[in-house]
């Protein structure tokens, strides 16, 4: 215990160090900080709301995911899944994700779900981000030959999903096409906080990029972005891809600091923004994430604490 409190501490002290150099060095780039926080001043009240429900939509589609993969060994409603989601996303900004601990233990009590099998849904989800990644980014380069719009990239993950026709393969199809809706919904929210900062055009990307996840989730084509917006959406889906896995480290708060480097030094390598750009971006989302996890996870805990106080009290009925 005391080694994994020092473990923690760790994570928490580099996550810290990593966020305040990425910082540091931002400050440097004084005219690109200063622009960013410019057009951070002057952001439309759509884009910020559309930001905010990209987070917000984020918690029923990881629940929605959880389910399908808990399935095969317990049967967990869609609205508990929903609260053990916000709980435990809330109890994974702490180093060392403990939520992960909290998720295997409800299962375990709840619904007599061995560790091993919760972990194993975990190990699954992880590989279908490593798909749905994978596919996104071949994607690209391809649809760039073709001439074709960009943003269809946030369909190729849907290609193998066709094995589900098979009885068999069923779950994993649709376990396949929710976490591409995941990561759609990250490339948006990525690429509206690249238009906040000011790193693309105003009005560039909000618009179009409502379209292209309305797209991606409904399986249409749908409108899609051209020029600068398709140039946005293709930065956006590289910073989504390597913020997930940022994100997976696992003695470091949700990818802290580690996510503002990674942004930043793939911002001006794709020259499509500044390392200040980069390093702006990644706190307006870490800002907006906060915003909606904080107060999801408090009410998420509230409604297990709750249902935990239920289930024992009727076990403990005569």
């Amino acid at each position: 215990m005391r080694a994994r409190g020092w473990m923690r501490w760790l994570g928490l002290g580099i996550g810290v160090a990593c966020l305040a150099g990425a910082i540091v060095v931002a400050m440097r780039e004084r005219t690109a900080l200063e622009a960013a926080l410019d057009a951070l001043r002057a952001a439309r009240p759509s884009a910020v709301a559309l930001l905010l429900l990209g987070f917000l939509a984020g918690i029923p589609l990881t629940a929605a995911l959880f389910v399908l993969l808990i399935r095969r060994f317990a049967r967990v409603g869609f609205g508990e899944m929903l609260a053990l989601i916000s709980a435990t996303s809330l109890a994974n900004m702490l180093p060392l994700k403990p939520g992960l601990i909290g998720r295997v233990a409800w299962h375990r009590v709840h619904h007599g779900v061995r560790a091993t099998d919760t972990l194993r849904t975990v190990v699954e989800a992880i590989l279908l981000s490593a798909l749905v990644a994978a596919l996104m980014l071949a994607a690209v380069p391809v649809l760039r030959a073709v001439g074709a719009p960009v943003a269809l990239a946030l369909l190729a993950p849907a290609l193998p999903a066709v094995v589900g026709i098979l009885p068999r393969a069923r779950t994993f199809a649709a376990a396949l096409l929710v976490r591409q809706c995941e990561f759609a919904v990250s490339v948006g929210r990525y690429a509206i906080a690249l238009e906040l900062v000011g790193a693309v055009a105003r009005d560039t990307v909000a618009g179009s990029m409502a379209g292209s996840m309305s797209a991606s989730m409904s399986g249409s084509m749908g409108n899609t972005a051209a020029g600068s917006a398709g140039v946005a959406i293709e930065t956006a889906i590289v910073l989504s891809c390597a913020s997930a896995v940022a994100t997976l480290v696992p003695f470091v708060s949700n990818g802290l600091g580690l996510r503002e480097w990674t942004t930043a030094l793939i911002l001006p390598a794709l020259d499509a923004g500044t390392f200040a750009a980069g390093v702006s971006a990644e706190l307006v989302l870490r800002a907006a994430e906060l915003l909606v996890t904080v107060p999801a996870g408090l009410v998420g805990g509230a409604w297990l604490a709750r249902r935990a106080r239920d289930v024992s009290s009727t076990r403990r009925a005569p």
